[in-house]
Parts: C-alpha cells; sequence; structure tokens
C-alpha cells in the first residue's frame, strides 16, 4: 500500500498467497496438507514480490544521505539478488545504515544471519582498531577480505580485489 499497488491487485495476491497449500509425494504415498507460508521460490510472482522488498531496503538506505559519494552521488548499497553491500565513509554512518537496515527488516518480518555479516574497512585507517558496529544487538565482525559476487575484496589504503 505504501508504494501505491492498486488495493484491488493487493487483495487478489493476499487471497491467492492466503490458501496455498501442497503435498509432499515419495515414491506412491502423499504427506498430509501442508500450509505454505511464504512466497514460492520459482513461481511467476516472486521476483517481482523479492523486488518490492528489496526496492524498501534501498530506498531507506540512500534517502539516508550517510553512503560514500562519488561527485554527487551517494552510493549507499549495492544488491545483487539477497546480496547486498552497505557503503559509508564514516562509522557512524555504517551504524546508522545497520539501524535503518534492521528497523526495515523487522517491518517487514524478516531475519538476517549476523554471522554471514562482516565488516571491511578501505581506506587510510585500514589499519585502525575500529568500534564495534551492530546488526541489532549483535556486533559484527571486521574481516580482512569478503568474498561477493565471486571476487574477493579485501581491505587496505585504496579498493582493490583479487
Amino acid at each position: 500500500m505504501k508504494i501505491n499497488v492498486p488495493i484491488a491487485f493487493l487483495n487478489i495476491v493476499i487471497n491467492w498467497y492466503s490458501k496455498m497449500n501442497v503435498m509432499v509425494r515419495w515414491n506412491n504415498s502423499l504427506s498430509d496438507v501442508l500450509r505454505v507460508r511464504s512466497v514460492r521460490q520459482g513461481g511467476v510472482l516472486s521476483p517481482y514480490l523479492f523486488n518490492v522488498y528489496a526496492d524498501v531496503f534501498i530506498n531507506n538506505i540512500v534517502t539516508r544521505g550517510r553512503g560514500c559519494h562519488v561527485k554527487q552521488t551517494c552510493m549507499a548499497c549495492v544488491m545483487y539478488a539477497d546480496d547486498l553491500l552497505l557503503l559509508s565513509a564514516s562509522l557512524a554512518g555504517l551504524q546508522e545504515l545497520l539501524d535503518v537496515f534492521i528497523l526495515t527488516s523487522s517491518d517487514l518480518c524478516l531475519t538476517f544471519n549476523e554471522a554471514k555479516s562482516h565488516c571491511l574497512v578501505i581506506g587510510p585507517h585500514c589499519h585502525t582498531h575500529l568500534a564495534d558496529v551492530f546488526l541489532g544487538e549483535k556486533s559484527l565482525n571486521w574481516a580482512r577480505s569478503i568474498k561477493y559476487l565471486g571476487m574477493e575484496l579485501m581491505t587496505g589504503s585504496s579498493f582493490d580485489t583479487d
């Protein structure tokens, strides 16, 4: 509703998804009916519905203006499918983006695995001990390198990949 999707369309989607059930076939046996409580992976609408969620995240993050600025453009996040990078020029800015991220995910009833989330420093302070940043109540680990979309991003005084 916040993105002005027609209410008639929302009612159709809600009705459709609220009535989805599945059964599992194993050899010649069928399981009991199981209620589907999430969007089906591989469903025709699934990519579009995912994009609605992703758009909410991206807009909430970018509107803060706390990312890294390239000329006059704020680069606060890079997202490909469900892989997200948050970019900030300061520790306080990064924490603000993480807080927005947590609030947005809570609004959307999503949870994230902080064990798969890491921080990386690129720039003149790359060898300085930095304060903890938090994803919710959990502190994130500072890493020397991280893998993102098959590339290894590494801590250093300038941006570098392997």
